[in-house]
C-alpha cells in the first residue's frame, strides 16, 4: 500500500526510503547472483534444498520500509535451477522411476504445495516453475501391467508412456522418503522457531545432553525448568499415551532453562539414545525441545510419520503456537505446541480412497497429492519430444486452467491440451465433482510437453 505525505518533510522521507528500497533490491540481486553461481557447481541434493529454502523464505518475506508508506511482499528471489535428465533409460521401470523420483523431489522443493500464490508478485504473471526436463527412449521394453489400476491402461508401446500408465506407476510404487529433507538419506525432519520474549533468567541451569540421555523415560514430559503446571504435564502425558496407543508416534517433551545444545544433531542423538523409535528402521519418534534462555522451540520427528505430518506442517505448527511464548507464558506455549502437533497426528484419518482403491500412504501418488488434497497431472508421453516436470502455483490472478466437460485443459497461448482426460469414477465420486482440482488445491505437480507449456513457466 502507498500513502503520500505532503510537504518538504514528506518529500525528504520518501526520498530517503526510496534509496533504502534500491539498496535492499540491489542486495537481493547481488546475493541471488552469488548464490546462483555457487549452485551451478553443487550437486542436485544441495540444489533441491536451496530451492526449498528460497520458497519458504519467499513465503515468510515481508519487506516493510516504513509504516503507512510502502510495503511489498514476496520480493525474495527463487533459486530453483532445472535439472536435465536427458533421454531416459530404455528399461521401462527405470524410466518411470526416474520420472516419479524427479516429480517427488520437485514437490518437496516447493514445500509440498504449502506456499500459495507463489508467483503472484512476479510482473510477467507466469504460473509455474520447471524442476526438470527429460525425453523418452524410442525403444523402451513393454514392461507389465500393474496389479492396481486406478486408471485403465491401454497396451504398452515401445515409444510412449500413457498418462494412465504413469499415474498407475505412481499409485503402485513406494517413494524412498530419505530422498527428501535435502536428499541425503536423512531419517528425521522438523523445524525450529524462536520467540521474542526475553525471560532474563539470571542463573539458568544448563542441561547436558548426556544427562538427558542417562535418565530413563518415566513420562512423556521432562520439565527441568519447573515452569509447567501439573495440569499441563498431565495433559501432555495423556496425549503421549494416546499417540503411542494409536501407533501415531512416540512423544517426548523437554523443557529447560537452557540446553547444552538443542541442535538437530543432538536432538537426534537424544531420540536414538533413548530408543524412542518403535523398532530398528522404523522412525516414529517425536521430540519437542523448549529452550527458555535461548528463546527457541524445536520439533523433530521420524520420517515414518511424514504421511500424516509434513515438514511444512511442523513449521506452521510452530509459527501458530508462539503467541504465549511471546507473551512470557512458557507453560501455555508448550501446551499449545504439543496440542497442535497432537491434533494433527491423532486427527489424521486414512482417506477413503486408500482402503477402497488400494492406495498406499507411502506411494508416490499419495505423496504427490498430499493425501488427495491436490492431484498430479500428466499428459501422454511420447519419444521425440522434450517434457517438463513443473510445479504450478495458480491463482485467480494468473488463471492457467479452464474446465471443459469433465476434463482439465491447459490454456497455453496458442495451444491447449487435455492433460488428464476425464477422472476415474472413484475420484469423481470421492470429490463429488468432475474436477478435483477446482476445490481442492491450485498448487500441483504438472508433467507436460515443452511446447505445450511454452513460456508459461519460469525456468532457471
Amino acid at each position: 500500500m502507498m500513502r503520500i505525505i505532503k510537504g518538504k518533510k514528506g518529500f525528504q522521507m520518501i526520498s530517503e526510503y526510496l534509496v533504502k528500497i534500491i539498496i535492499v533490491a540491489l542486495a537481493f540481486v547481488i546475493i541471488f547472483m552469488i548464490f546462483t553461481s555457487l549452485l551451478s557447481k553443487t550437486d542436485q541434493n544441495t540444489k533441491d534444498a536451496a530451492c526449498r529454502a528460497s520458497v519458504l523464505l519467499r513465503d515468510k518475506a515481508n519487506v516493510k520500509i516504513i509504516d503507512g508508506i510502502w510495503e511489498e511482499n514476496k520480493i525474495t528471489p527463487l533459486t530453483c535451477p532445472a535439472e536435465n535428465l536427458h533421454q531416459l533409460s530404455s528399461d521401462r521401470v527405470k524410466a518411470e522411476t526416474t520420472i516419479a523420483t524427479a516429480a517427488a523431489r520437485c514437490w518437496w522443493r516447493f514445500a509440498n504445495g504449502a506456499v500459495t500464490n507463489l508467483f503472484d508478485k512476479e510482473a510477467d504473471r507466469k504460473g509455474c516453475m520447471v524442476c526438470a526436463e527429460f525425453s523418452l527412449s524410442p525403444n523402451m521394453d513393454k514392461g507389465v501391467q500393474p496389479a492396481l489400476q486406478i486408471y485403465t491402461e491401454p497396451p504398452h508401446e515401445h515409444d510412449r508412456i500413457y498418462m494412465a500408465e504413469l499415474m498407475n506407476f505412481f499409485a503402485n510404487n513406494i517413494y524412498n522418503s530419505p530422498i527428501f529433507y535435502g536428499g541425503r538419506g536423512l531419517n528425521y525432519f522438523g523445524d525450529i522457531a524462536t520467540f521474542t520474549h526475553d525471560y532474563r533468567i539470571k542463573h539458568p541451569v544448563e542441561r547436558k545432553t548426556n544427562e538427558i540421555i542417562g535418565a530413563p523415560i518415566a513420562s512423556y514430559v521432562r520439565d527441568y525448568s519447573y515452569r509447567l503446571t501439573n495440569d499441563t504435564k498431565s495433559k501432555i502425558d495423556e496425549m503421549g499415551r494416546t499417540l503411542n496407543k494409536n501407533n501415531k508416534g512416540n512423544l517426548l517433551v523437554l523443557v529447560a532453562d537452557k540446553f547444552e545444545s538443542n541442535s538437530r544433531g543432538d536432538a537426534i542423538k537424544i531420540m536414538e539414545s533413548l530408543n524412542m523409535n518403535s523398532k530398528p528402521n522404523q522412525y516414529d519418534a517425536i521430540l519437542v525441545m523448549v529452550d527458555v534462555s535461548n528463546r527457541s522451540v524445536r520439533i523433530i520427528m521420524g520420517r515414518d510419520l511424514d504421511y500424516m505430518v509434513k515438514e511444512v506442517d511442523v513449521s506452521a505448527i510452530l509459527k501458530t503456537s508462539l503467541d504465549k511464548f511471546n507473551a512470557g507464558d512458557v507453560n501455555g506455549g508448550t501446551l499449545d505446541v504439543v496440542t497442535n502437533l497432537y491434533n494433527k497426528l491423532n486427527g489424521f484419518q486414512q482417506n477413503a480412497l486408500v482402503s477402497r482403491e488400494g492406495f498406499k500412504t507411502n506411494s508416490y501418488y499419495y505423496y504427490l497429492s498430499n493425501g488427495f488434497k491436490s492431484m498430479p497431472f500428466s499428459q501422454d508421453l511420447q519419444s521425440g519430444y522434450t517434457y517438463y516436470i513443473a510445479f504450478v502455483s495458480d491463482s485467480n490472478k494468473i488463471g492457467l486452467w479452464a474446465k471443459i466437460g469433465g476434463s482439465l485443459i491447459w490454456a497455453g497461448y496458442d495451444k491447449s491440451i487435455a492433460l488428464s482426460g476425464t477422472f476415474p469414477e472413484a475420484f469423481v465420486n470421492y470429490f463429488k465433482m468432475a474436477s478435483a482440482f477446482e476445490k481442492v488445491s491450485k498448487n500441483y505437480l504438472l508433467i507436460a510437453r515443452e511446447d505445450i507449456i511454452g513460456d508459461r513457466c519460469y525456468i532457471q
